[in-house]
């Protein structure tokens, strides 16, 4: 074979390229997709839980979606550290822990599972574990929550509640199988201690303290659910009373905006909601029997 023509001193020499005059990159304008306003840091949150009127000592029951807030830097940690410091040791912090998917497959809609698979899907489904179960489309801030130190969570295989602060244990210690957003329940604690609700980008039917109200109304519709309970034989099925619950919530906040029970403001691109528990379900109860109580489907909060 020919020795190859392109070496010298054992390096490859490529060919010359032929003169190409400099010619300067472009000059592109990338637009960027987040504007100052949704860029958020840790104490702008705090201040702005400061000003919607969470203050220290304060018991408050948090629902969030941090999509909807903006660029929050730092992200769900730095959400929980703004509350935090605002709320300061004294305060008591709660969230919702659902885990809709712990419920009775025959039920499912979302979606719906083959009738002859329901049976098997039972056996198979593990039971509610405090610790181990993780919550289901509650978002990132309330999952991390149910991960920080201190954090103590209801015994509900559905719809269990985390808190966190001096009132937790007793937010938490009582939670009936039977009509799980009832006054045995956390939400009843969040009244009994005349809690707030923060709704911080959060849809605003998803406000569950209003849920109270249902079992108030004339036309309220008893129903039974089954749920998985463990025991010493494993899984069981048991059958509990509950409540159906309508969908009027997103109506019901509008409510309490216009009648000044409740502070609306923005933050980043997302919407915060404070009001305080106690008010708010008495105010909706009168609402809802002024206004036949609504017909609206039915939701179990999940």
């Amino acid at each position: 074979m020919a020795p190859a023509q392109n070496r010298l001193d054992g390096r490859l020499a490529f060919p010359a390229l032929p003169n190409v005059p400099d010619i300067p990159p472009p000059l592109l304008a990338v637009p960027s997709s987040v504007s100052d306003e949704d860029i958020l840091t840790q104490s702008q949150l705090a201040r702005a839980f400061r000003e919607i009127g969470v203050r220290e000592g304060l018991l408050v029951c948090v629902h969030s979606w941090l999509d909807n807030i903006g660029m929050v830097v730092g992200g769900a940690r730095c959400f929980l550290d703004a509350l935090d410091a605002v709320v300061g040791s004294g305060g008591t912090v709660m969230m919702p822990a659902f885990s809709g998917d712990i419920s009775d497959p025959a039920e499912w809609k979302y979606p719906a599972i083959p009738p002859g698979r329901v049976e098997e899907v039972r056996r198979e489904m593990p039971p509610f574990d405090p610790r181990l179960t993780p919550t289901r489309k509650m978002g990132i801030i309330a999952e991390l929550f149910r991960h920080r130190e201190g954090v103590i969570r209801s015994f509900h295989p559905q719809s269990s509640f985390c808190a966190r602060g001096p009132l937790a244990e007793d937010v938490c210690a009582r939670h009936s199988q039977s009509f799980r957003f009832g006054e045995e329940s956390p939400l009843g604690a969040l009244v009994r201690h005349d809690g707030h609700v923060l709704l911080a980008g959060a849809p605003w039917n998803t406000a569950s303290v209003l849920y109270l109200t249902e079992f108030q109304m004339p036309d309220r519709l008893l129903v039974k659910k089954k749920l998985p309970v463990g025991g010493p034989r494993g899984v069981e099925w048991s059958e509990f009373d509950e409540l159906e619950y309508r969908d009027v919530w997103q109506e019901a906040v509008t409510h309490l905006v216009a009648t000044g029970i409740a502070r609306r403001t923005k933050v980043g691109r997302g919407d915060f909601v404070f009001f305080p528990a106690r008010e708010a379900v008495e105010e909706v109860l009168r609402w809802r029997l002024r206004c036949g109580g609504f017909s609206g489907p039915a939701s179990a909060g999940e």
